[in-house]
């Protein structure tokens, strides 16, 4: 067996970096994208800046909301809530007549537990409306 011979050449890798050219397409479709941020970039912050009052104003009580969440910002008023105790209470009375409970403690205290139930439910529903403003105020979206 003979010796090879070896050649006398060699490979030398040099590191290079190479830098992409967009294409024609890319450039405009930046331009476009660059173009339509500008558009509504005031829109935008006057959005923010809108959803950051109404957090102001649900954060510290204020009942006088903007806009449409005025309606939705009253909730179930104490004129509203009071009419349905007194309807509950009118339609409850007979029950009591027929019982034979009208004058008895136990008519007063379900007349005043069947009151301090839809009171408490009204408020609780009011509360988790402000709470529904809050959230939607805070991220924009509502269930």
């Amino acid at each position: 067996m003979g010796k090879e011979k070896e050649s006398g050449s060699s490979t030398t890798v040099v590191n290079q970096t190479q830098t992409p050219q967009p294409t024609a397409e890319e450039t405009e479709l930046n331009k476009l994208a660059l173009e339509r941020e500008r558009a509504t970039q005031p829109g935008m912050i006057q959005a923010q800046q809108s959803g950051l009052n109404l957090i102001n104003q649900l954060l510290t009580g204020q009942r006088q909301l903007p806009g449409f969440f005025t309606e939705l910002g009253a909730g179930i008023s104490p004129d509203v809530t009071s009419s349905i105790v007194q309807e509950s209470l009118r339609d409850i009375y007979p029950q009591f007549q027929q019982a034979g409970i009208m004058d008895s403690g136990v008519a007063a205290q379900i007349a005043g537990r069947t009151a301090g139930d839809i009171r408490r439910g009204s408020e609780e529903w009011n509360i988790g409306n402000r709470l529904n403003l809050l959230n939607l105020a805070l991220s924009g979206q509502a269930q």
